[in-house]
């Protein structure tokens, strides 16, 4: 039986592969044998040029400033339950824990999305409640959903479209017209910036990469200045040198004195740019961890073999149902 095995996930294709080739833009580059190559010259084939392959460090704990996000006693029914922790300015908060272990549904209660959550959430020293997406970005706190196609992008619409939809009611005059040669500037400063590659920004959104989709939706939440931002698998199903471009906007985030709070469903990225961890399970924070954690430990953790992790906050299933057993699940992706 042969096999051909498509994959962006090297270490796979490097456990599984006993040749390797190689496509750019839709053209064919090399075919190198397993035993010959190294992850670093594949990558090279890939993209045409040398990425990094380590994930850069997000920000020196030295350069992490004044406590910029508070979360006390955040919890939502079903699906987490008294999580706390202090985001700071310049650095990067990572949650992990296996799926269900609520990181995502974290992230979507500080959205402002669903599960509405009750707890005590302050921006500085300003107590804030984002009850909905809009509150959110009010109180200057981006969002960026694991499930591009689904939340993140508007299909039918083009890039230009999406990058800017957020700046529209500040763009537009006292009739509601929004002038086109400050959205067409503002565009192609965006598609600098974020090294957006597409055909123009007429071209619907939906013709780019994966990787350059991403960026699109990066560009779009940035672009209301935030200063906390919450990255829910920004890196998922993108290529290694997108994978690239997304890091380094992430440690230009940080430098300017942004928080941000990750979420990757890649232990090794979670660990690699973020400065803290903190391990859920079942919905709880069961440990925090300083930045340089090995897996071993984390999975530990994240599997309950590393801590006493408690129980685990009872799933809306069981909480409508109290006799169906089905208590120890968390509902979500996170």
């Amino acid at each position: 039986v042969t096999i051909v095995y498509v994959s962006h996930r090297l270490d796979e294709v490097f456990g599984v592969a006993d040749r390797i080739s190689a496509l750019r833009d839709g053209r064919y580059v090399g075919t190198v044998s397993r035993a010959e190559a190294t992850p670093a010259a594949v990558v090279r084939m890939m993209v045409g040029r040398e990425v990094a392959l380590l994930f850069p460090k997000a920000t020196p704990a030295a350069a992490v400033g004044e406590t910029l996000l508070s979360v006390r006693g955040l919890s939502a029914p079903g699906r987490f339950a008294d999580v706390s922790f202090d985001l700071h300015r310049g650095e990067t908060l990572g949650l992990v824990g296996l799926q269900g272990s609520g990181t995502s549904e974290v992230l979507r209660a500080l959205a402002g999305l669903p599960p509405q959550a009750t707890g005590e959430i302050r921006l500085g020293d300003e107590p804030i409640r984002p009850a909905s997406a809009a509150a959110a970005i009010a109180h200057r706190i981006a969002y960026v959903p694991a499930d591009r196609q689904g939340e993140g992008l508007f299909a039918p619409m083009s890039v230009r479209e999406n990058a800017t939809l957020l700046l529209l009611q500040r763009l537009a005059g006292a009739l509601g017209w929004v002038p086109t040669r400050a959205l067409d500037g503002i565009v192609r400063d965006m598609v600098g910036r974020f090294q957006i590659r597409a055909p123009s920004p007429a071209a619907s959104v939906s013709s780019l990469s994966g990787g350059n989709q991403q960026k699109v939706v990066i560009a779009r939440c940035l672009s209301t200045e935030p200063l906390v931002i919450l990255l829910d698998d920004p890196t998922r199903g993108i290529d290694v040198g997108a994978k690239a471009e997304v890091h380094a906007i992430l440690g230009a985030l940080t430098e300017q004195g942004c928080g941000v709070l990750l979420v990757s469903s890649e232990l090794p990225e979670a660990l690699a740019m973020s400065d803290r961890l903190l391990a859920m399970v079942g919905g709880r924070v069961v440990a925090e961890l300083a930045g340089g954690a090995d897996e071993e430990t984390v999975m530990g953790l994240v599997t309950g073999v590393g801590a006493a992790a408690g129980p685990a906050v009872p799933s809306s299933e069981a909480m409508a149902n109290p006799g169906s057993g089905a208590g120890a699940g968390v509902g979500g992706t996170g």
